[in-house]
């Protein structure tokens, strides 16, 4: 979005640097979304992990809503798969999340997914 903005704001590309630049990470290779273990794990813009596990049948976790947490489990007379919504990693009082200061309390926490893609576990940030 960074990138995004300082383009259409007249800064040219060359000023504007890579995540791997920022983060010191030369080697990581950034994603738009992963399959790892069978589980389908995105960002989560534009849609939850719930609409996402239906659509895409198949387990996912997403992150990016700021004010949803959960895992949920889908099951049919074939398959089974889980939705986990991981809540989000920015405190709605920082600078990147002035824009949320209305939104009801944030769930700010992180999501686990263990024993080979199985055990979905979301951990909520005391507060």
């Amino acid at each position: 979005m960074a990138a995004r903005k300082a383009m259409t704001g007249g800064i040219p590309s060359a000023w504007i640097k890579s995540y791997n630049e920022v983060l010191k990470t030369p080697n990581w290779n950034w994603v738009e979304s992963i399959v790892y273990d069978n589980v389908l794990y995105e960002h989560g813009e534009g849609g939850q992990a719930l609409t996402k596990a239906k659509n895409n049948m198949m387990s996912s976790v997403c992150g990016h809503t700021h004010t949803s947490c959960y895992v949920q489990w889908l099951v049919g007379k074939r398959f089974r798969v889980f939705a986990c919504q991981s809540g989000c990693g920015v405190n709605n009082k920082s600078y990147a999340a002035r824009y949320a200061k209305n939104f009801k309390k944030q769930a700010i926490g992180c999501a686990v997914v263990l024993n080979n893609g199985e055990l979905p576990i979301n951990l909520l940030m005391e507060l």
